[in-house]
C-alpha cells in the first residue's frame, strides 16, 4: 500500500476537534464528527489493506487479527491499567463501580453497547467517564470482525459485487441511522448498524481508486477544488452542528463526504493535500490514535477531582499532557509492539490475552465489592452512605405492584392517631415521608405513602398521553382515596417543574442534569399548544383537589423542591478541604424562579380554601442563609442525596416545618410555616 502523508495529516484534523469538544471549547460544538472522520479513514485503509493482500493471494485471516491486535491493543490497554490507581483513589465508589464496568467492557469490545445503555454521549454526565471514548473503538472492532469475512464470501463473486453489496451495505446503514435517531438516538450514536455506512464510505472510495491506482484522475485544478470542498464540508461540521443536532444521518453526510472527497482528490499537488501533508499535520496524526486514548480519562479524572468547572488555561494544560502521553505512548508503546523483530506472533497473542484478562479481573473485583467503598475517608464514607439512601418502603408502597392493588394493610399503619396522613405523588415522597414516619409516634400522626417513582399521581394525565402504568397507578390511588375513609389528610408531592415544563434542569453553573425530557400531558388530549397543555393539566390537577376537599380531607400542596443540577454528596466529596461554607454547592434562586414561573402560577392559581394548606420547600432553602441562593447542605450535612432529591435529614427538616399544617389542616385551617433563617444552623444536629 503506497503512503499517502495527507492521510496522517487528516488524522489529525480528526483528533484535534474531538479533544477540544470535550475540553468544552464552544467554538468547536461540533467537534464530535471528528470520530466520523476516523471511521471513513478505517474503512479506508482497511479495505485497500484486505484487497490489496487478497490479489496478491497473501491475505489470511490470522495475519489481520495479528496487525489489528498490535495496533489497537497495548496502547488501549496501557491507558486502562494507568488510569487504575487515579481510579482507586478519587473516584466515590458508586463511579469506581461503573468505570469497572466499563473496563470490563471495553476488554470485550462491546463498551458502546455498555453505553448505549448507561448514557448519553452528550449528557453532562458523560464528562466524567473515563472510557466513554473507547464506544468508537468497538465500533471498529466490530466492523473489523466482519469486514474480512464479508470480503472473503464474496470476493470469488467479482469486484464488482463487491462494490454492490458495500454500496448496499451503506444505503441501509444510513437509512437505519435516519429511522434510529428518532426511535432511539443513543442506539443510533453509539452502535454499528446505523455507523456501518460510515465505514462503507471509506470502502468504497477505497474500491473506486485501487481500480484507477491512484488518488483522482481529473485535471489538477478540479482535484484541488474537490479536495478543498472536502476540508470545508469537515470544518462545517465541527463548527455548525452541536449536541442538539440528530446525529448520525443526513447531518453525518458533512463530515463523511468531506472526508471522502480529500482522500479521493488530495494529493502532493493541491493545497489541501499540501496542507495535510505539513510536518505538523502529520506528526499530529501519527499519535492521532494515543491522544485519542488518553484526551478523554485526563478531562474526566481531572471532572471528578475537582468541584469547579474546567478553565481554559486548565484544559489546554490537559490538552498538552495529552499529546506528551501520547508521544511517549508512540514512542514505547506503540512502535515496540508493532516491530515484530521485538514481539512475534506468539507473544503478541500472550500479551492480548494476559492483559486483557487482567483488565476484566481488575475490574471484576471492583464491580464485585461495589466500588470498594472502605477506601474513603471518614467524612466521604459519611457523604457517601447519604448518596446511598434508599427508601425503606420501596416496592411495597412506593411503586407497588399493580396487578396485585392497593396494598392498603402494609402500608397503613396500626394503632390509633389523631392525624392519619397520606402521601402521594413521586419519588420525591420519600425522604419526606420517611421524615414524617420517623416523628409519628411523636407527632400522633400515622403515616401511609402511596407513590409511585417517575408518575405524578394526578388523574387522567400521564407522559405518553395514554393509559400507562403511570396513569393507572394514579387511578387506583384516586378511588382509593375516594373509597378509604381513614385518612384525614392528603398531601401531595411531586417533582413539579420536570412535570410541567418537560425537561431536566440546568443551574446554568455546570450542572445539567441528565435524562430523558418528557411533559406530562391529559390523556387522549391533543393540545395545540404548550400554553393549552399547562392548562389542561391544571384543570386535571385542581378538579383532583376538589374532590379531596369534598371528601372532607385537608389537603397539602407541596411545592417544587428546588432542584440542584450536580450530585451534592458527590460534589462535597471531591472538595479536598472538607469545610462547608453555606453557599457551597448552593444554586441560584433566579434560576429557580425563571423555570418554575409557570408551576408557581399553577399551583398558586388552584383557589383557597380553609382546608387547603400550601408548603413551599424553596422559602426554606432560598434566599435565606446564603442571600440570592438555594442551599443544599448546611455545615457538611447534604440535605440532598443527589441532583434532586432530598435526603432523609433534608426530609426529615421538611416534615418538620410541615407539622403545623398538618395538624392546622386537619383540625382548623391551615397555620403559617414559622421563619427557618434562624433554625437553619441546627440541620447537622
Amino acid at each position: 500500500m503506497i503512503y499517502r502523508r495527507e492521510i496522517d495529516g487528516l488524522r489529525a484534523i480528526a483528533v484535534l476537534p474531538v479533544i477540544l469538544f470535550h475540553a468544552g471549547f464552544e467554538a468547536f460544538s461540533g467537534g464530535f464528527v471528528g470520530v466520523d472522520v476516523f471511521f471513513v479513514i478505517s474503512g479506508y485503509l482497511i479495505t485497500t489493506i484486505i484487497i490489496g493482500e487478497q490479489q496478491a493471494g497473501t491475505f489470511t485471516l490470522r495475519g489481520f487479527y495479528e496487525r489489528r491486535a498490535r495496533r489497537i491493543l497495548p496502547p488501549l490497554i496501557t491507558v486502562m491499567l494507568v488510569c487504575v490507581p487515579f481510579a482507586w483513589l478519587w473516584l466515590p465508589p458508586e463511579d469506581l463501580r461503573h468505570f469497572s464496568e466499563s473496563m470490563v467492557a471495553v476488554s470485550v469490545f462491546l463498551s458502546n453497547f455498555f453505553f448505549w445503555n448507561d448514557i448519553s454521549y452528550f449528557s453532562a454526565a458523560a464528562e466524567l467517564k473515563p472510557l466513554l471514548h473507547t464506544w468508537s473503538l468497538a465500533v471498529e472492532e466490530q466492523y473489523y470482525l466482519i469486514a474480512p469475512l464479508l470480503i472473503l464470501l464474496v470476493w470469488p463473486l467479482g469486484f464488482r459485487r463487491l462494490t454492490l453489496t458495500f454500496a448496499l451495505i451503506a444505503v441501509v446503514s444510513f437509512l437505519a441511522a435516519e429511522w434510529w435517531i428518532l426511535a432511539d438516538p443513543a442506539g443510533a450514536f453509539f452502535l454499528l448498524p446505523a455507523r456501518a455506512w460510515e465505514l462503507m464510505a471509506g470502502a468504497l472510495v477505497a474500491m473506486y481508486l485501487w481500480r484507477r491506482n491512484a488518488p483522482g484522475e481529473n485535471r489538477p485544478w478540479v482535484q484541488g477544488a474537490l479536495a478543498l470542498a472536502g476540508l470545508i464540508l469537515i470544518g462545517a461540521g465541527v463548527f455548525l452542528l452541536d449536541e442538539s443536532t440528530p446525529f448520525p444521518g443526513r447531518y453525518a453526510l458533512l463530515p463523511v463526504v468531506g472526508t471522502a472527497l480529500i482522500i479521493l482528490f488530495a494529493s502532493g499537488r493541491d493545497p489541501v493535500g499540501r496542507l495535510l501533508g505539513t510536518r505538523a499535520l502529520v506528526g499530529v496524526g501519527l499519535i492521532s490514535y494515543s491522544a485519542y486514548l488518553w484526551h478523554q480519562p485526563l478531562f474526566a479524572l481531572n471532572r471528578m477531582r475537582t468541584v469547579e468547572a474546567m478553565d481554559p488555561l486548565s484544559a489546554w494544560i490537559l490538552i498538552g499532557f495529552t499529546f506528551l502521553l501520547a508521544f511517549l505512548s508512540l514512542r514505547f508503546v506503540e512502535k515496540p509492539f508493532r516491530d515484530r523483530s521485538r514481539f512475534n506472533r506468539r507473544q503478541i497473542a500472550r500479551y492480548s490475552v494476559g492483559a486483557t484478562f487482567a483488565c476484566m479481573v481488575v475490574g471484576g473485583v471492583a464491580i464485585e465489592l461495589d466500588g470498594v467503598p472502605q477506601r474513603l475517608s471518614e467524612t466521604n464514607s459519611r457523604l457517601y452512605k447519604v448518596s446511598e439512601e434508599r427508601n425503606p418502603t420501596g416496592g411495597t408502597c412506593s411503586s407497588f405492584d399493580l396487578d396485585d392493588g392497593i396494598p392498603a394493610e402494609e402500608c397503613v399503619p396500626e394503632g390509633n392517631f389523631d392525624t392519619r396522613l397520606l402521601i402521594i405523588g413521586d419519588s420525591h415522597t420519600n425522604a419526606i415521608a420517611h421524615g414524617f414516619m420517623a416523628m409519628q409516634q411523636k407527632s400522633d400522626i400515622g403515616v401511609t405513602q402511596l407513590s409511585r417513582s417517575a408518575c405524578m399521581s394526578v388523574p387522567g394525565v400521564s407522559r405518553s398521553g395514554e393509559m400507562d402504568d403511570c396513569a393507572r397507578h394514579s387511578k387506583m390511588v384516586h378511588e382509593y382515596i375516594r373509597n378509604d375513609s381513614r385518612h384525614d389528610v392528603v398531601m401531595l408531592v411531586v417533582r413539579w417543574p420536570l412535570n410541567i415544563e418537560g425537561s431536566r434542569f440546568d443551574n446554568r453553573e455546570g450542572g445539567v442534569e441528565y435524562g430523558d425530557n418528557s411533559a406530562v400531558q391529559l390523556i387522549g388530549s391533543e393540545p395545540d399548544s404548550e400554553a393549552e397543555r399547562k392548562q389542561q393539566v391544571a384543570q386535571a390537577l385542581g378538579e383532583q383537589v376538589t374532590d379531596y376537599l369534598e371528601l372532607g380531607k385537608g389537603v397539602i400542596l407541596v411545592y417544587p423542591v428546588p432542584e440542584v443540577g450536580w450530585n451534592v454528596p458527590y460534589r462535597m466529596m471531591r472538595k479536598p478541604e472538607k469545610s462547608f461554607p453555606p453557599e457551597f454547592a448552593s444554586t441560584r434562586y433566579d434560576v429557580f424562579r425563571e423555570r418554575n414561573e409557570d408551576t408557581l402560577g399553577m399551583l398558586d392559581g388552584l383557589g383557597a380554601d380553609p382546608s387547603l394548606a400550601r408548603f413551599r420547600p424553596h422559602e426554606i432553602l432560598c434566599d435565606t442563609l446564603v442571600p440570592g441562593r438555594c442551599i443544599t447542605q448546611v455545615s457538611g450535612t447534604p440535605l440532598y442525596k443527589d441532583d434532586h432529591h432530598l435526603s432523609r435529614r433534608g426530609g426529615r427538616l421538611m416534615a418538620e416545618e410541615m407539622l403545623p399544617l398538618v395538624r392546622g389542616v386537619h383540625r382548623e385551617g391551615p397555620q403559617t410555616v414559622p421563619d427557618l433563617k434562624e433554625r437553619l444552623g441546627t440541620v447537622s444536629e
